[in-house]
């Protein structure tokens, strides 16, 4: 199976932990994002490793703030684990084994986030505001996820596209 179909799919099971956790097991607005912030963290960590094991130059110091503590919500952390062996599960086999870091340099790889990063906070910022306009159904919950899944797995699909290019 290619690497980035492997990748994909560990990246659609992964988000599927807060799709459950809307529907089973009574997950808030607040925990939904939670876990979709705490994944921004976890892609600047996966991005310093690319960064970090570039074949074109290496980087010379890197610095990773970690912040305070938050409460979670029960199965938060089989949600930060999915999301840790969905991003591993990229980096391991596209980055990695595929050969995606042959030729890139840190500088350029800086900025690969950002666009698809842009696009899920702004995604999550309006349904966030949408959810709680109607009051936080679990069924705009749920369609907040399932958004979240569809525009994760187009911008995991369109970036390993370019990145094979």
């Amino acid at each position: 199976m290619h690497a980035s179909r492997v990748a994909l799919i560990a990246l659609v099971a992964a988000n599927l932990v807060p799709l459950i956790g809307v529907a089973v097991l009574d997950w808030r607005l607040y925990d939904v994002m939670l876990i979709y912030w705490l994944e921004n963290g976890l892609i600047g960590a996966f991005t310093v490793l690319r960064m970090a094991s570039a074949t074109e130059e290496r980087a010379s110091s890197i610095a990773l703030p970690i912040v305070g503590t938050v409460p979670v919500a029960e199965g938060a952390a089989l949600a930060a684990v999915g999301l840790v062996l969905s991003h591993g599960t990229s980096f391991a086999r596209n980055w990695l084994a595929a050969g995606e870091r042959d030729g890139r340099s840190p500088s350029s790889l800086m900025r690969d986030p950002y666009g698809r990063v842009a696009v899920l906070h702004v995604t999550l910022l309006v349904a966030g505001f949408a959810v709680m306009a109607l009051g936080a159904p679990i069924a705009a919950l749920a369609f907040m996820v399932v958004l979240k899944i569809v525009l994760d797995a187009a911008a995991h699909l369109r970036e390993h596209r370019r990145a094979r290019a």
